[in-house]
């Protein structure tokens, strides 16, 4: 008689694990013995958050371009004021 997968949803913590344990080269058979997962279940996670780590690179690259761009104005802003303040002292 086939052993039925009993039913229930990963943790967050049993998901990082589980990516951790693909990264360190685990057979994907021990991973699901492991985790109690079918292998549909295994790929279907490891497409899942392989698209999400994707999506997080994406949106850090595109912080850093908007913290250097504002780091930009940042410096041009006090030179500025800096050349404003020496225009005033020498006004007075």
């Amino acid at each position: 008689m086939q052993q039925l997968m009993r039913s229930r949803s990963l943790s967050d913590e049993d998901i990082v694990r589980l990516l951790r344990d693909v990264e360190d080269g685990m057979r994907t058979s021990a991973i699901c013995r492991k985790y109690n997962i079918s292998e549909t279940t295994f790929h279907r996670i490891k497409c899942e958050y392989k698209s999400m780590r994707n999506m997080k690179l994406a949106y850090a690259k595109q912080r850093d371009r908007h913290h250097k761009l504002l780091e930009k104005k940042l410096e041009t802003q006090g030179l500025e004021i800096k050349a404003l303040k020496a225009a005033l002292r020498k006004k007075f």
